[in-house]
């Protein structure tokens, strides 16, 4: 009896793991990304940090124009949501002063790297995102324009700056659109190398494609040549694809058929090729309120296929607008006063990430769950599963009898917590 009791648990244990969706769940804080164009120029005049304060100070109002307080968003989010990872764009020209090639800038890095450090503070998973476009100044990295050794210089600072920080992702460059595979592919490679020898070894990378980098596809034109790149022990199991996709037109109308016509020949190539992806951007529009329905649905989907999708970023909270941006996921309100969230993140974001059951769990989930080192504490450990294929009716009645475990085993709950102080990182940064 104590045996059967015993299996029934490790079962349990291990399915809360999975039940809820995708591992990692939040949105983008933009803002140091302001003033990039898809050309890859980026102008100093659009920067609006969303910081109110950097090193204990006010923000210098001769310097910036406007502001936002991203850690208190933040905050909110893990607070209220159970957020765990937040995307932090930035331009290049930002980090590195408009100079292509130098060091990064020790005023412009660091303010930068305050609200890097308020993600951490959370205990969420923090992605840099390079916001160029594949480009620097209207030329393709690689390609005519900053070369690779550019391009890689940029990432071994960033790599050695974060070596020790297991929850900093490295997203090497938001939207290459318009470029040569093949060629890219070789600059996505020496980033890798560029990272890796900088120290950063147990982080994620996320590897983009062209066409900015979209998940329509994906699977054709960009997956098989990022599948050529290699960690230096020639794994590729922290090298993540990095995909986008958008639920809106820009000019009011939505798409209904995103699930047949893009999601599903992805999941397809990720199952079949044991590779991972993750959404870094998605949405679409708080202003198109007809979009909402198309957007829960697909949310749906990929929480549903959790075994091949890591994890989503909505777009975006940060220095946006609240009230006048179409995409916008900025709450109203304050840390002082309290927040109220956007109607698309409530009615999708949110409850579709928690309340969501995957299709099936994957027979291989140890296999494919190795994205991220095995003791880390968002993945089932590899001994785990009991029963790699319990039955639907075992999976329904865990599901309605552990649905409060779930969220206790997350990095931010009870059990997440109490592992920490266990192993002594409780204030890990």
């Amino acid at each position: 009896m104590f045996l059967r009791l015993l299996g029934v648990i490790i079962v349990a244990l291990s399915l809360s793991r999975v039940l809820a969706g995708t591992k990692l769940n939040g949105v983008n804080i933009a803002g140091f990304d302001f003033g990039c164009e898809t050309d890859g120029h980026c102008y100093h005049k659009g920067v609006t940090p969303p910081l109110l304060t950097s090193n204990g100070r006010k923000m210098d109002i001769n310097r910036f124009q406007f502001y936002a307080d991203g850690p208190g968003q933040m905050q909110h989010f893990v607070k209220k949501h159970g957020m765990n990872v937040f995307r932090l764009p930035v331009a290049w020209q930002f980090l590195v002063n408009y100079k292509v090639g130098g060091p990064l800038h020790t005023k412009n890095f660091g303010l930068y790297d305050d609200l890097v450090q308020a993600c951490l503070k959370t205990g969420s998973y923090c992605m840099i995102d390079i916001h160029n476009y594949g480009r620097y100044d209207g030329e393709i990295v690689g390609q005519g324009g900053p070369t690779n050794q550019q391009f890689a210089s940029l990432w071994w600072q960033l790599g050695s700056k974060y070596r020790k920080q297991k929850k900093v992702m490295m997203g090497l460059m938001n939207e290459p659109h318009d470029l040569d595979m093949d060629k890219w592919t070789t600059t996505v490679q020496k980033a890798v190398i560029a990272i890796r020898k900088a120290g950063a070894t147990s982080q994620l990378i996320l590897l983009p494609g062209t066409k900015y980098t979209s998940a329509k596809d994906f699977h054709k034109n960009c997956a098989p040549n990022l599948s050529k790149v290699k960690d230096l022990d020639g794994s590729v199991n922290k090298l993540i694809f990095d995909v986008h996709k958008y639920y809106d037109d820009g000019k009011g109308h939505c798409r209904t058929d995103l699930i047949d016509d893009v999601y599903r020949p992805l999941v397809k190539y990720l199952r079949k090729h044991h590779r991972k992806a993750f959404i870094s951007e998605t949405g679409g529009g708080s202003g198109y309120s007809k979009c909402i329905p198309s957007v829960c649905r697909g949310l749906k989907y990929i929480h549903q296929n959790a075994d091949v999708f890591l994890g989503i970023t909505g777009w975006s909270a940060g220095a946006f607008s609240s009230k006048t941006y179409d995409l916008t996921l900025t709450p109203d309100g304050s840390a002082k006063h309290g927040w109220k969230d956007q109607k698309i993140l409530t009615q999708c974001f949110v409850p579709m990430w928690k309340t969501t059951t995957p299709r099936r769990p994957h027979k291989r989930v140890a296999e494919l769950d190795a994205a991220i080192e095995e003791e880390d504490e968002i993945l089932a450990p590899r001994d785990a599963i009991a029963d790699p294929d319990p039955s639907p009716t075992l999976m329904l009645r865990l599901r309605t009898s552990m649905r409060s475990k779930i969220w206790s085993s997350q990095p931010d709950g009870p059990t997440g917590r109490a592992r920490q102080l266990k192993e002594g990182k409780s204030n890990e940064t």
